[in-house]
């Protein structure tokens, strides 16, 4: 096919795709005898991956033509800005607010090649100069010209490696044009930090003929499995396992001495990664992770030796039973022994056992112990903390938002909060939803606790782990370092619940569920389908989250993706304005979302849910509890559909209705089925292939995570009573 030059003035997308770049627009051409037949209604239609247009900005692009159904359309290949009319360029320059006619002909009258020459050292000054062109406006005219262009330099280069709009926009933020030869240079480094994936690193130190055995490409894939590894649980992975591994992405002789050499080298001499040996063999950290770890057993030690003995006797739980109206039983009432001594307590217990109702009691107690003192209460997350906050009728926050958590340059293992030198001004502390608390996360609250202090974590252990490293819940229990308080009875008025009863159920390995109106079970082969027909039924508009779907799985039939899909058209039909980002990936104008990473100076947290008040050419509003939040593009990797949610992300909230897509699957296991189950307030409805429930109850797989939170608090222990003798 024959290339060709085609100049125009661009006016308008009519599709864009902002993770890719990829953009159908209209262009008004320059006439011209040889594109008459191509034109409708006096654009041309093009196609292309384009960096972010301005209206009204002439452009020359070469490319192709090509012909179908719908008439003519241009193939961009490549484009630049391009002043080929004064009077073009005048209606482009009126288009910048603040510059009349009388200016922009004055700067057109400035420069020879305006396009060109803007670009150039010296401009602004030039600009400046003008009657009428502030310095201000000056640059504001330059950035328009110049940062798309330098954007689609950036965008030359990366794209051929793999990249996203995503990580044009991260590297031209952090470097500017000089950003191309900073990755040259340091293409895992620089890769990395702007969120390129690895096979994209290697293509960019391939072009560059850089060694493919690299210590810095090895130390990067190191700590890419090693993050990995941290998402599934593990604070550590021990070297006989990882050799193989890295030594099998990497592409290396899994045999060859030499490569594993150059392996363990990069692990000892890699400033992100701690290589301890001991008796049970050499185990390979995060260094952040690590000292997470060893911090968290120190504080948790630091707290519980500075326990002090409060003035706690049975008139304060009696005080509480005449708050609440009504006598507590043996087991709740037991749970008020935490509050005799301050220094850490742990109250579990599942659905049904008063565990709401105990918590409310020993928050008053202490309130009349001590009315003086400050009492904060918190959760992992934003749903849970609004959870706790209607059960106590007091105010919650989240753990992040109490610490004042904010990323130190973007990087989690970086960050500023409170600590131990700046506490957390509060005497009493209760933490709901411990379950979901993980290593690096507990290593700060804790760090921020005062001595003296008292806190009490609650949660249920049989609900899902922490979806990050550590089994914080568990191993503070298993070391037998702090007092526990279990609740297991559970009350009259919760086991006439069907819920209850089958959670139980599950709990104990039975799978002959009770069905009832509260709780049904429907047997299909094709779950989505059947669960667009069920929810039209609870689906409320002006209550989005009045019933919730969760899946234990992303893809295939019953996953979150392919649930999302179907219901963003089936419930949020119609056109409304709407922003394309990837493939597979649309938000529409009421949309329910969840966002699935932290970023605190935005306002929002991993798991928070709300939905999308506003579209924009390139983002979006969305609304989380009663706060509004502007997402750019560079944020929309954070947030997903939520019409369903993965049941790991629904931990921590609470449903009216919860439907339940239950595939079947290598993912099912006992405490993901029952963790979903304990989601809803009034109605379960399990949508399952055949045997899926069976599959998943008799899963008792309670993941075993890599930690050594139980042997460093004994190791303390041990050491502090030495160095007592």
């Amino acid at each position: 096919m024959i290339t060709e030059k085609l100049m125009g003035k661009y006016q308008n997308y009519i599709y864009r795709d902002i993770e890719s770049g990829f953009t159908i627009f209209r262009l008004r051409p320059q006439l011209s005898a040889n594109i008459a037949d191509k034109m409708k209604g006096g654009f041309v239609i093009c196609k292309g991956v384009l960096a972010t247009i301005n209206t009204e900005i002439p452009l020359e692009l070469s490319g192709t033509w090509e012909s179908n159904d719908h008439g003519w359309t241009f193939s961009v290949m490549d484009y630049t800005e391009k002043n080929w009319d004064d009077m073009i360029t005048l209606d482009f320059l009126k288009s910048i607010k603040g510059i009349n006619d009388i200016v922009a002909k004055k700067i057109i009258a400035e420069f020879d090649d305006f396009f060109n020459d803007i670009k150039l050292p010296g401009a602004s000054v030039r600009l400046s100069m003008i009657s009428g062109v502030t310095a201000e406006k000056s640059q504001q005219i330059i950035n328009q010209i110049k940062n798309q262009s330098e954007k689609r330099e950036i965008m030359k280069f990366l794209f051929i490696h793999g990249a996203k709009m995503l990580h044009v926009d991260r590297l031209y933020s952090n470097y500017g044009l000089e950003g191309i030869e900073k990755i040259k240079d340091e293409p895992y480094e620089i890769g990395l930090q702007i969120g390129l994936p690895l096979k994209s690193c290697d293509s960019i130190a391939s072009s560059q003929q850089k060694d493919m055995k690299d210590q810095k490409r090895i130390k990067a894939y190191i700590e890419n499995y090693l993050q990995t590894q941290m998402m599934s649980g593990n604070i550590f992975i021990k070297e006989p396992q990882l050799l193989p591994d890295v030594l099998k992405v990497l592409n290396f002789d899994t045999f060859s001495g030499s490569d594993r050499f150059r392996v363990l080298m990069a692990l000892k001499n890699s400033d992100e990664v701690v290589y301890a040996k001991d008796d049970d063999g050499s185990k390979i950290y995060l260094k952040y992770l690590k000292k997470a770890e060893d911090n968290l057993a120190e504080q948790i030690i630091r707290l519980q030796s500075a326990g002090l003995k409060t003035k706690y006797n049975e008139e304060y739980a009696n005080y509480a039973e005449s708050i609440a109206g009504f006598k507590f039983a043996p087991e709740q009432r037991g749970a008020f022994r935490l509050l005799r001594k301050t220094g850490i307590g742990i109250l579990t217990g599942g659905p049904g056992t008063g565990k709401t109702t105990t918590v409310k009691g020993i928050i008053d107690a202490y309130e009349k112990m001590y009315p003086d003192n400050k009492v904060r209460l918190c959760a992992p997350t934003g749903r849970a903390a609004q959870r706790m906050t209607e059960s106590t009728g007091r105010p919650a926050t989240t753990i992040h938002r109490l610490l004042e958590y904010k990323p130190f340059e973007g990087k989690e293992s970086d960050i500023r909060c409170k600590n131990e030198y700046d506490p957390i001004d509060a005497d009493f502390i209760i933490v709901d939803e411990v379950s979901m608390l993980d290593c690096p996360l507990a290593s700060l609250f804790f760090s921020a606790v005062k001595s003296g202090a008292l806190v009490i974590m609650v949660g249920d252990i049989h609900q899902l782990q922490s979806v990050g490293a550590g089994d914080v819940l568990n191993d503070m229990i298993k070391s037998k370092t702090i007092p526990v308080e279990k609740l297991i009875k559970t009350y009259r008025q919760a086991a006439d619940s069907n819920i209850i009863k089958n959670a139980n159920e599950i709990n104990n390995g039975h799978d002959c569920l009770r069905q009832d109106s509260d709780f049904e079970i429907y047997q299909t082969q094709n779950i989505t389908d059947k669960i667009v027909d069920i929810i039209k039924e609870y689906h409320k508009p002006d209550d989005l989250f009045y019933a919730q779907i969760l899946s234990p799985s992303h893809k295939n039939d019953g996953g979150v993706a392919d649930i999302n899909n179907r219901l963003q058209k089936e419930l949020n039909p119609g056109i409304v304005p709407e922003l394309i980002y990837g493939r597979n990936r649309k938000f529409k104008l009421h949309d329910k979302i969840i966002m699935i990473k932290n970023n605190p100076e935005k306002g929002y947290y991993n798991g928070d849910v709300g939905y999308i008040t506003e579209i924009g050419e390139e983002e979006m509003t969305v609304k989380i509890q009663d706060t509004e939040i502007r997402l750019s593009k560079s944020n929309l990797d954070d947030v997903k559909l939520a019409y369903a949610m993965t049941i790991h992300k629904s931990q921590g909230s609470e449903f009216p209705i919860t439907i339940i897509a239950l595939p079947n699957s290598g993912m099912l296991k006992r405490n993901l089925l029952y963790t979903a189950v304990t989601r809803a307030k009034k109605k379960v409805i399990i949508v399952q292939q055949q045997g899926s429930i069976s599959m998943a109850v008799k899963r008792n797989e309670v993941g075993k995570r890599n930690t050594t939170l139980v042997e460093r608090l004994h190791d303390i222990v041990i050491e502090r009573c030495i160095e007592l003798q």
